[in-house]
């Protein structure tokens, strides 16, 4: 339980919030669930500090996210500068390094990668939209990407792409649970990163097997 007397009640609220989505997923948890986890007696501490649940789940990204963009930003202007925005697994590197320093330990325990990824599985579409972690840097990193993999054709960067983006996050969070867990050591979370990226850009760039060929003929739509 996070105790008032050492932070902000608003804070409270939004690590409670963080714990108890990444655990139990989003509609396990009720406002109340979290009011108390957070050990705010203020039955309406959640519509004053926040207005409404989905304002809640936004200062939850609001709060861990202010980091990743400009780390990702930095990364993708390096690559640019470097000439390798067209370097699959350095972009792939470009989506998961901002990331990875969210599996160093913290006082308050680390439970956003897996925030992350229950909120792409579990979140309402509509507030995805309006919360979603594919913000500027994102962005970017994504046009690129679908850039260097355009031989494949549209349809099928469209699925890899968005594959890769949930291979990512369940991955980022399966990786946080072991740490937490005691599973994996912690001076092996560089291997274990390392060995995401290797993943994804496996799963981006491999050939496209003639089963696969066919299921995709057999949709109605051609390689492009």
């Amino acid at each position: 339980m996070v105790k008032n007397s050492k932070q902000p009640a608003r804070l409270a609220l939004v690590l409670a919030a963080e714990r108890l989505f990444a655990v139990q997923g989003f509609a396990s948890v009720s406002l109340r669930q979290v009011q108390e986890a957070a050990g705010v007696r203020n039955t309406s501490a959640v519509h004053y500090h926040f207005g409404s649940r989905d304002e809640l789940v936004r200062a939850v990204f609001d709060h861990r996210f202010a980091a990743v963009n400009p780390h990702r930003i930095e990364i993708m202007r390096q690559l640019e500068r470097d000439g390798r925005l067209d370097d699959t697994r350095a972009l792939v590197g470009a989506m998961i390094y901002p990331l990875a320093p969210e599996l160093e330990p913290r006082p308050e325990g680390n439970h956003y990668l897996r925030f992350l990824d229950r909120f792409l599985r579990d979140h309402p579409i509509i507030t995805r939209r309006d919360a979603t972690p594919l913000t500027e840097g994102w962005q970017w990193m994504e046009r690129e990407l679908r850039r260097t993999l355009e031989p494949f054709g549209k349809t099928m960067v469209t699925l890899r792409v968005n594959l890769a983006r949930l291979q990512t996050f369940a991955g980022l969070a399966s990786i946080e649970a072991d740490l937490v867990a005691g599973a994996v050591r912690p001076r092996q979370r560089t291997l274990m990163v390392e060995v995401l990226i290797d993943a994804v850009v496996a799963a981006l760039t491999g050939p496209v097997a003639p089963t696969t060929a066919q299921a995709l003929k057999s949709t109605g739509r051609r390689k492009a």
